[in-house]
Order: structure tokens, then sequence, then C-alpha cells
């Protein structure tokens, strides 16, 4: 009985925390291929890469693709400071709720030793407040 209680709980779990079908939207995919398409090309990151990643990875290679990211789409600047009033003005009306989260909850996070290791602790605050929502474009 306890074993199918367990299962209950984490089949309840994984369908709470799945990621819903329409996400991230479309839009937002289409306003992210240019810095995505510029970002894998200029760091030699692969698309094959990017889909297995796994957030605890901390690789050189994709904290510096997550700030070329960030860089590309103004959410950081150049002195790896979170663009906060410029995200909050800028953003999809279908992700305002889910930027908002991330914003108030990972606005503070340390910028590290490395000068892409900010963009890094950006994704994995968002990963660990927001798992549902959190992608790698």
């Amino acid at each position: 009985m306890t074993q199918i209680i367990y299962f209950a709980v984490a089949v309840l779990f994984c369908y709470a925390n799945a990621r819903p079908e329409d996400y991230p939207p479309a839009d937002v995919l289409e306003l992210l291929k240019p810095f995505h398409d510029k970002c894998t090309q200029e760091l030699g990151v692969t698309d094959d890469e990017i889909k297995n990643y796994k957030i605890e990875d901390k690789s050189e290679k994709m904290m510096c693709y997550m700030r070329c990211l960030g860089l590309e789409s103004k959410w950081l600047s150049p002195e790896n400071k979170l663009q906060v009033d410029f995200i909050m003005e800028t953003r999809f009306d279908s992700m305002a709720d889910v930027i908002k989260n991330f914003v108030e909850n990972c606005k503070d996070v340390p910028d590290g030793t490395h000068e892409c290791e900010k963009a890094y602790n950006l994704h994995k605050c968002e990963a660990e407040t927001d798992p549902k929502h959190w992608f790698l474009p």
C-alpha cells in the first residue's frame, strides 16, 4: 500500500511540474531565434547540446551561451547587470507572470568568479524557482 501512495505522489508531482504544451510561446521562440543563432554560431554550441543541457552542468561553454543570450536580448548589460526595467517594459504579455516571478526571485543572484557565471546563476535561479517554465532557447 505504501508503494502505491509513493507512486501516486510521484505522478502528481511530475504532473504538477510538467511544462505546459504551448510553452514556451511561439512568439517568444521566434523573437529569441536570432539570438540563439548568433550565440550558437559564435560559441560553437550545438542544438543537441542545448536540448540535452541540464542546469546542474556548470560548463564554461554553456554559461557563456547563456551570457550571450542575455547580452543579445539586452536582459544583461555588458557589466552583467540584470536590466530589470527593460525586461519589465518589453516582456511579452503571454509570459508576464513568469517573467515577474523570475525578476522578483532572481534579480539579486551573485555575479560569480567567471564573467559568464552571472548568466548561469540567473538561469539556475529561474530553473529552481519555476522549473516548469525554465527553458534554454
